[in-house]
């Protein structure tokens, strides 16, 4: 059975709220989490941060702030 959606607070939740959740979400079995930089954090520092905090989650951007960074700053990120 498909886990349902849950929304994460990733762009307002302090540091350590989102830690602990996403360690939640990660024991949950939930794969991936999305967000985007509508409101508040940085994506990609965000999905780096994310990334360093689990071990298995897929990280993904719904949206990033195409005026914010050049398509050369946005390819750096990835990495």
């Amino acid at each position: 059975m498909p886990l349902p959606p849950r929304n994460t607070g990733v762009t307002n939740a302090p540091a350590a709220e989102l830690r602990e959740g996403l360690a939640e979400y990660e024991s949950l079995g939930y794969p991936t989490i999305w967000f985007g930089e509508a409101f508040s954090r940085e994506s990609l520092s965000t999905a780096a941060t994310v990334l360093s905090w689990t071990e298995k989650l897929v990280v993904a951007t719904g949206i990033t702030n195409t005026y914010a960074r050049d398509a050369t700053a946005a390819n750096a990120g990835m990495k």
